[in-house]
């Protein structure tokens, strides 16, 4: 599958690399709105009445647009979605720039009312789908708890015997031990896996500015955190330095995914933008935007700003190049074992240190004989200590994505 997005994609890009003379387009452009030509013929003065003729007018076609391209990483209101998964899933250090790669389709219609538009947007990671074991433990269950020491104690302590009614013991004494047939590395359900979003909006204009109210949905099918988001969405276009396209964006979500963790949030976001060189075949596009999120879940109950992301595009006629640093002043809002599930011995009990647990400390022999010394040290608190210094990273504060892709408007 990855290899047919990736083949259409080329296909499609290297044929407008190959346009010479491109038309330029504006991905701000309103749809044509025909007039009505419908006109009904005079009676002829004649002995006979005739009837009217009518001339049906051709139909406005609504506007459809795809946008298509490839990116290391999806920001999702100062998330990264595939970046710090794909870390995890190959116990490496999270890191400011992923090289999780991906094709993202974005597909847009107008529809015949005036004013009302859908929106799909499908993110197709191309690379690491499948599981694999990244914990590199000796399981009975993908992600269960480590049984080496109990494998080691069955076989070096004593014969492995049955009771009566099948359980595996340690013989003679009898001792509860593990079942050595039922142990051995498992692949985790780690795969970067789609994220599917669907948006549908009605927009119009007053005379203090334009408004827009509609629904988001995404449905993210990555796990351990599977899950759908349902939001309902209002937005106000001031009338006022039209030039720089202010925008203020909230959503309200309503919907109960993760068992109603994040429930009831509001994300409020506000943009700017400008467009240089507007008409013409090679564009620059610099936009800003600010995320608040209140509360971050209904266990943190944490509020903040969630990102400030810097965005500048450069098109070339249908196609464009994009540069994205997306910054998390409040690094508290994802200071925590939901934004970052628990991997290491300890879990976060502190929101404030702007620390999580580095992937590439939690698995492997190295890591698992330097965790066992440690904790051999004696004092209350020491061991622990230690643990957490040794496996502990900071929060990346700072994101890069770069894409580059191309537009299609009929």
């Amino acid at each position: 599958m990855k290899k047919i997005l990736y083949l259409n994609f080329v296909l499609v890009f290297g044929i407008f690399a190959q346009t010479t003379n491109p038309t330029p387009t504006d991905a701000n452009k309103e749809p044509v709105q025909l007039k009505d030509t419908t006109t009904i013929q005079p009676e002829a003065k004649s002995a006979e009445p005739t009837k009217p003729v009518e001339t049906k007018s051709a139909e406005a076609k609504p506007d459809f647009a795809i946008t298509q391209f490839l990116a290391n990483d999806v920001n999702f209101r100062g998330t990264s979605i595939y970046g710090e998964k794909l870390s995890r899933r190959n116990q490496e250090s999270y890191k400011s720039f992923s090289d999780a790669w991906l094709v993202s389709t974005n597909v847009a219609f107008q529809l015949p009312l005036p004013g009302l538009k859908f929106l799909f947007t499908a993110n197709t990671p191309l690379e690491n789908r499948g599981n694999k074991d990244s914990d590199l433990r000796l399981q009975t269950s993908p992600g269960g708890d480590d049984q080496t020491a109990r494998l080691n104690q069955t076989l070096l302590n004593g014969k492995v015997s049955t009771d009566p009614l099948g359980n595996f013991t340690l013989d003679p004494s009898g001792k509860a031990s593990v079942d050595p047939t039922a142990v051995r590395v498992r692949r985790e359900q780690n795969g970067l896996r789609d994220v599917f979003i669907g948006q549908i909006y009605y927009d119009w204009d007053t005379k203090i500015g334009g408004f827009r109210t509609g629904l988001f949905f995404l449905n993210n099918q990555n796990y351990p955190s599977k899950f759908n988001l349902g939001e309902w969405v209002l937005s106000y276009k001031p009338g006022i330095v039209k030039f720089l396209s202010p925008e203020i964006t909230t959503f309200y979500r309503f919907t109960s995914e993760l068992n109603g963790l994040n429930n009831g949030n509001i994300h409020t976001r506000g943009s700017l933008k400008y467009e240089f060189f507007k008409d013409q075949f090679f564009r620059i596009l610099p936009a800003l935007e600010v995320g608040y999120q209140a509360a971050n879940n209904n266990t943190d109950r944490r509020n903040g700003i969630s990102d400030v992301t810097a965005r500048l595009q450069f098109f070339f006629g249908n196609l464009f190049v994009g540069l994205n640093g997306i910054h998390r002043p409040d690094l508290y809002l994802y200071d925590n074992d939901r934004a970052f599930p628990k991997t290491g011995v300890y879990g976060d009990v502190n929101a404030k240190d702007g620390m999580t647990v580095d992937p590439s400390k939690t698995a492997g022999i190295i890591d698992r004989l330097a965790l066992d010394e440690i904790a051999k040290i004696p004092g209350r608190g020491v061991a622990e200590y230690i643990t957490r210094n040794y496996q502990q990273q900071h929060i990346e504060k700072n994101i890069f994505i770069v894409n580059i892709g191309y537009t299609l408007k009929f």
